[in-house]
């Protein structure tokens, strides 16, 4: 029973990864440019 606490406490870590990368992404602003600066985004 122990191995599937365990699985199931990995799983918790996981999700709290994903939802704290998810949250950084929403903050982050990248910038770019191609086409000797004809396109740019």
């Amino acid at each position: 029973m122990t191995d599937l606490n365990a699985l199931m406490q990995q799983a918790q870590q996981m999700q709290q990864r994903l939802q704290d990368a998810q949250a950084r992404m929403a903050d982050t602003t990248a910038e770019g440019s191609a086409g000797g600066g004809l396109v740019s985004i």
